[in-house]
């Protein structure tokens, strides 16, 4: 079997735990859509879901909870790891607009 990919952008949130005081810390990823959108109908038509009871992974990207399936979807090309797009700050008013 061949081994599942590692993630080269990471981030993870923090849960309290049911018991005791502590926390767990559950690994995240952005997933876009990879290859195998644009090979087989476009990112438009393609649907790959995230897990089940998931929806689909929309094409610009989505942060979801690492698990192993969206692992195999990844070393299969129906998933890629992305990067989030920055949203620009608003900018900020002028002294002379005041």
């Amino acid at each position: 079997m061949r081994d599942l990919p590692k993630l080269k952008n990471p981030r993870f949130r923090e849960e309290p735990r049911k018991k005791g005081n502590g926390v767990k810390r559950i690994k995240q990823g952005f997933f876009k859509l990879g290859p195998n959108a644009q090979l087989y109908s476009g990112p438009k038509e393609f649907r790959c879901p995230a897990g089940p009871g998931l929806s689909n992974v929309p094409k610009d990207g989505k942060w979801y909870d690492v698990t192993p399936y969206l692992l195999r979807c990844v070393l299969n090309g129906d998933l890629a790891e992305g990067v989030p797009q920055a949203v620009a700050a608003p900018k900020k008013a002028k002294e002379s607009d005041k």
